[in-house]
């Protein structure tokens, strides 16, 4: 998904922590491409016991 969003697969990607299986749950992570963080925000779409659906937002403009 996210090389889908950025055109590449990025460089690295990290979150403070894991996302909790509830839908709405929100988290904000960052994601480094090309030397750049952007800010990426992910969030729970729906849980089917333990297959769960998430969206990536990546912020069009970096940190």
């Amino acid at each position: 998904m996210l090389a889908e969003q950025v055109g590449q697969t990025p460089d690295d990607f990290t979150c403070p922590q894991g996302l909790p299986a509830e839908v709405s749950a929100e988290i904000r992570c960052t994601l480094m491409d090309g030397g750049v963080n952007y800010g990426v925000t992910v969030t729970t779409t729906s849980v089917d016991g333990t297959n769960v659906q998430w969206n990536i937002q990546v912020d069009e403009q970096p940190m």
